[in-house]
Protein backbone atom coordinates (compact mmCIF):
# COMPACT_ATOMS: atom_id res chain seq x y z
CA UNK A 1 0.00 0.00 0.00
CA UNK A 2 1.07 2.99 -0.84
CA UNK A 3 1.78 5.99 1.37
CA UNK A 4 1.32 8.96 -1.10
CA UNK A 5 -0.93 11.23 0.41
CA UNK A 6 -4.17 12.48 -0.95
CA UNK A 7 -4.32 15.53 -3.11
CA UNK A 8 -6.85 18.02 -3.72
CA UNK A 9 -7.70 19.77 -7.34
CA UNK A 10 -6.32 22.55 -6.56
CA UNK A 11 -2.93 20.85 -4.71
CA UNK A 12 -2.48 18.92 -8.39
CA UNK A 13 -2.70 22.23 -10.31
CA UNK A 14 -0.57 24.09 -8.04
CA UNK A 15 2.43 21.47 -8.51
CA UNK A 16 2.01 20.92 -12.81
CA UNK A 17 1.82 24.50 -12.65
CA UNK A 18 5.65 24.46 -11.57
CA UNK A 19 5.97 21.77 -13.85
CA UNK A 20 5.00 23.97 -16.55
CA UNK A 21 1.83 23.43 -17.47
CA UNK A 22 -0.54 26.41 -17.85
CA UNK A 23 -4.71 26.20 -17.39
CA UNK A 24 -6.09 26.78 -21.00
CA UNK A 25 -9.40 26.35 -20.05
CA UNK A 26 -12.28 25.53 -17.70
CA UNK A 27 -15.20 24.02 -18.34
CA UNK A 28 -17.60 23.41 -15.18
CA UNK A 29 -15.29 21.85 -13.04
CA UNK A 30 -12.72 20.65 -15.11
CA UNK A 31 -9.37 22.29 -15.80
CA UNK A 32 -7.57 21.53 -19.09
CA UNK A 33 -3.81 22.03 -18.83
CA UNK A 34 -1.22 21.80 -21.76
CA UNK A 35 2.42 21.60 -21.22
CA UNK A 36 4.40 23.64 -24.01
CA UNK A 37 5.65 20.34 -25.41
CA UNK A 38 1.94 18.88 -25.96
CA UNK A 39 1.16 16.95 -23.01
CA UNK A 40 -2.32 17.79 -21.31
CA UNK A 41 -4.35 16.41 -18.92
CA UNK A 42 -8.09 17.46 -17.24
CA UNK A 43 -8.11 18.25 -13.90
CA UNK A 44 -11.60 17.96 -11.90
CA UNK A 45 -11.36 20.32 -8.97
CA UNK A 46 -14.40 19.62 -6.62
CA UNK A 47 -14.17 21.58 -3.14
CA UNK A 48 -14.18 19.12 -0.37
CA UNK A 49 -12.89 16.14 -2.22
CA UNK A 50 -9.23 14.62 -3.32
CA UNK A 51 -8.23 13.15 -6.36
CA UNK A 52 -8.27 9.55 -6.48
CA UNK A 53 -5.42 6.83 -6.65
CA UNK A 54 -6.81 5.74 -9.86
CA UNK A 55 -7.65 9.06 -11.45
CA UNK A 56 -4.23 10.71 -9.97
CA UNK A 57 -2.17 7.76 -11.88
CA UNK A 58 -4.12 8.69 -15.03
CA UNK A 59 -3.16 12.14 -15.00
CA UNK A 60 0.43 11.28 -14.02
CA UNK A 61 0.40 8.65 -17.16
CA UNK A 62 -1.18 11.68 -19.14
CA UNK A 63 1.23 13.81 -18.27
CA UNK A 64 4.36 11.77 -18.62
CA UNK A 65 5.14 12.37 -15.16
CA UNK A 66 6.23 10.15 -12.03
CA UNK A 67 5.21 10.48 -8.09
CA UNK A 68 8.33 11.64 -7.35
CA UNK A 69 8.33 13.94 -10.54
CA UNK A 70 5.11 15.99 -8.54
CA UNK A 71 6.87 18.97 -6.23
CA UNK A 72 7.88 16.81 -3.15
CA UNK A 73 7.66 20.22 -0.98
CA UNK A 74 4.06 20.11 -1.57
CA UNK A 75 3.38 16.98 -1.63
CA UNK A 76 5.02 16.13 1.22
CA UNK A 77 4.04 19.05 3.09
CA UNK A 78 0.10 18.15 3.04
CA UNK A 79 1.23 14.68 4.34
CA UNK A 80 2.94 15.95 7.52
CA UNK A 81 0.30 18.69 8.07
CA UNK A 82 -2.22 15.71 8.49
CA UNK A 83 -0.33 13.87 11.15
CA UNK A 84 2.17 11.60 9.64
CA UNK A 85 5.86 11.36 11.23
CA UNK A 86 6.97 8.48 8.47
CA UNK A 87 9.03 9.61 6.07
CA UNK A 88 11.10 7.59 3.14
CA UNK A 89 13.85 8.22 4.66
CA UNK A 90 13.29 7.48 8.03
CA UNK A 91 10.96 8.71 11.03
CA UNK A 92 10.82 12.62 11.31
CA UNK A 93 10.94 14.31 15.31
CA UNK A 94 8.12 16.43 16.18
Amino acid sequence: MSTFPSLSGIQLIKALRRLGFEIIRIKGSHHFLRHPDGRCTVVPVHRGESIGRGLLAQILRDCELTRRELNPDIVFKEYYKHGSTEHAGGTLRR
